[in-house]
């Protein structure tokens, strides 16, 4: 099953993994913490620090989930549930399969900043 975004009347089209990339049009939505996609966020870095136990971990938007040792499919939820437990939110089965569809921090963090900027909409 394909991953969709929100392209805002553009259509969308899919990357060579067969991903639609989302993180250029991510990038206007606002995210606790601020910085650009090229950097991740502080919260995510500890997380993966924290399980797979990497102390300096040098980690970017296009890095790889497969480039951290120790990196699978049942890591992939550990990581999937210390995202919510850490930004307090709860992402739905949808939600859930792009993050299992994803293949890098950069698509981790965008569907995170998507979800964060969803949960601020309903509060407005």
């Amino acid at each position: 099953m394909g991953v969709l975004s929100w392209d805002y009347g553009e259509e969308a089209h899919p990357g060579p993994s067969g991903l639609v990339h989302i993180l250029e049009s991510m990038r206007a939505l606002p995210f606790v913490g601020g910085g650009d996609l090229g950097a991740l966020h502080p919260t995510l870095v500890e997380i993966v620090q924290k399980l797979f136990r990497v102390p300096d971990v040098r980690l970017a938007a296009a890095t790889p989930y497969t480039d951290i040792p120790g990196w699978d499919s049942l890591s992939q939820i550990n990581v999937i549930f210390e995202v919510e437990k850490s930004f307090a939110v709860r992402f739905d089965d949808d939600e859930l399969e792009e993050l299992r569809a994803s293949a890098t921090f950069g698509e981790l963090q965008a569907l995170l900043r998507m979800k964060l900027s969803q949960g601020e909409a309903r509060s407005a």
